[in-house]
């Protein structure tokens, strides 16, 4: 269900090939400490990818979703955001440095880089 508890359609889902989220995560060259954003996750066909020693975020409005997301990607730096990309604040705290993204996330030109870190958007 959606944020409002209505009945969420999963007709609009794509899901990533697990093999091409292996990829975009490899080609997003995460390193440890960086902050990595996927900003529409899914199941977690990219979110489990992005490594354990980086500061790992994902965002999924879809309770289904999110619990399938639970069962791989967790860990000590971990947050699974229950809010839609759009709706999530980008505070001070939580600037990101555009590097990666997926191809049908929206206009992403409102992120801001903090430039003493190397966070990087994976999905």
């Amino acid at each position: 269900e959606d944020l409002h508890g209505q009945p969420l359609n999963l007709d609009d889902y794509f899901a990533t090939p697990e093999p091409l989220g292996l990829k975009m995560a490899q080609w997003a060259d995460i390193r440890p400490g960086d902050a990595a954003l996927e900003p529409s996750a899914g199941h977690g066909a990219i979110a489990r990818w992005i490594r354990e020693d980086a500061q790992r975020t994902a965002i999924e409005p879809s309770g289904e979703l999110r619990s399938r997301l639970a069962l791989v990607f967790g860990g000590d730096q971990t947050k699974i955001n229950d809010g839609r990309f759009e709706d999530v604040g980008m505070r001070d705290e939580n600037t990101l440095d555009l590097r990666g993204r997926h191809p049908d996330a929206a206009s992403l030109d409102h992120v801001a880089v903090a430039p003493e870190e190397r966070p990087v958007i994976v999905g």
